[in-house]
């Protein structure tokens, strides 16, 4: 392939390599060799194709479908805003693809955890994202309360779903303020039981023996969010607390799991 162009076919698709023959002895083809800021092809760039999901599971975009044996890009997302990445889960390397906003969304809520396999998302996955995001120049948005009560809620419930248990976003989204602080009371009993029998493994899935208490302001359920958040992100028991909490503290839903009573 000495004689093929060294450029990226498309700056919009830059895992794709110019297939056109180079001119005159020069590196790249006529169409590229005339490009004053030229992209050289890194054969290590991640193909959204070979992605294992074909789905961006928060926006649930579709990323690519099948036409016949071969996969296709979906065009739901503009090529340049698919964003793919490798994550390493119990010692196995999944590579996934999302929409760059959707990575954006969550790292402007601190929402660090990578949502198809609740572990946290790396450091290079992170600068990554946000060199992507500056080449882009994709403006950073003001999040509402309800956009980023939306994006932890689904965040959540897509932690849930990974231990085998579907909760309906719009039962969630039917709890009013004072069934919220329920919730978090029950957190807290649960997190105190357990903590005082795995004092180690309460340690590592969050840092302080103590949860924090969350006072009662215009933020109240966002940051009672967060930190059920933050207590899935590093360990299964800490999503089946949050999730046991949810279903210890509201009648509604509790009808719907009755194996968390045995």
């Amino acid at each position: 392939m000495d004689n093929i162009c060294k450029s990226v076919k498309n700056k919009k698709v830059l895992y794709e390599r110019c297939n056109k023959k180079t001119i005159n002895n020069q590196d790249f083809c006529n169409y590229h060799l005339k490009h004053i800021n030229k992209i050289i092809y890194d054969s290590n760039t991640l193909n959204p194709l070979d992605s294992l999901n074909d789905i961006d599971i928060i926006s649930l975009e579709k990323i690519y479908f099948m036409e016949g044996t071969k996969k296709v890009l979906a065009r739901e997302i503009k090529p340049e805003y698919l964003f793919t990445y490798k994550i390493t889960v119990n010692n196995k390397e999944y590579q996934r693809t999302l929409n760059i906003l959707t990575i954006k969304d969550l790292i402007e809520s601190n929402i660090l955890i990578e949502p198809f396999s609740n572990v946290p998302l790396t450091l290079d996955i992170i600068n990554n994202a946000k060199k992507q995001i500056s080449i882009l120049k994709i403006p950073q948005k003001k999040i509402s309360i309800i956009e980023k009560k939306k994006i932890l809620i689904n965040n959540l419930l897509s932690k849930f779903e990974n231990l085998g248990y579907i909760v309906h976003t719009e039962w969630v989204n039917a709890i009013n303020r004072f069934g919220f602080i329920k919730w978090y009371n029950e957190v807290i009993y649960l997190w105190k039981d357990f903590r005082n029998e795995n004092l180690e493994l309460a340690l590592h899935i969050y840092p302080n023996l103590d949860l924090p208490i969350i006072i009662e302001n215009s933020n109240y359920i966002i940051n009672i969010l967060t930190l059920f958040n933050e207590l899935c992100t590093s360990n299964h028991m800490g999503t089946m607390i949050v999730f046991s909490g949810l279903v210890w503290s509201n009648e509604n839903i509790k009808q719907h799991f009755p194996d968390i009573f045995h």
